[in-house]
Parts: structure tokens; C-alpha cells; sequence
């Protein structure tokens, strides 16, 4: 995360953004997570496919949001958060 101005405390808190996005984040691969699961427990190829993309898909998310946060853009509208679990 990126350098912050210390808070009342004395102490460096990251930005509120860069929390939310890095609480996003892990819910991204927790999802993922259970999708694989999911596809694991399923007897229907089809069902374990699409399992299987939808993991892929909270991996990709979670990916580009770590990479926003890494070029060190900490203002991360809610709407850009939204368009990545998309």
C-alpha cells in the first residue's frame, strides 16, 4: 500500500480506500474459493464449467484491483469496484 500521513495516533493507517479495496479483494478469492468447491461437489459437468468461469472470473476481478491498488491509485470509486465483480 501506498505511503500515508500518519493519523492522530501517530500512527500509518492506509488509506480507507485501499482497505476497502483490500477487503474486496479477499472476498474476491474467497469466492472463488467456494465456486471451486461448488465445482468439486457437483455431478454436472455443466454446472462444474460454469463453477469453474465463475471462479475465474473473482480471480480476474480480484487481479486488476490489486494491480489499481499497486500503480497506487487509492481513490477507487465504488463504481469501479462494482464493474470488476462483473
Amino acid at each position: 500500500m501506498s505511503d500515508v500521513p500518519p493519523n492522530d495516533d501517530g500512527q500509518n493507517m492506509p488509506a480507507r480506500g485501499e482497505l476497502l479495496a483490500a477487503s474486496t479483494i479477499v472476498q474476491f478469492y474467497t469466492f472463488a474459493d467456494r465456486c471451486m468447491d461448488w465445482a468439486k461437489t457437483t455431478r454436472s459437468i455443466q454446472e462444474r464449467i460454469l463453477y469453474g468461469q465463475m471462479a475465474l472470473k473473482y480471480l480476474a476481478a480480484a487481479a486488476r484491483l490489486h494491480t489499481i491498488l499497486q500503480l497506487g491509485c487509492t481513490q477507487i470509486p465504488q463504481t469501479t469496484i462494482e464493474q470488476l465483480a462483473a
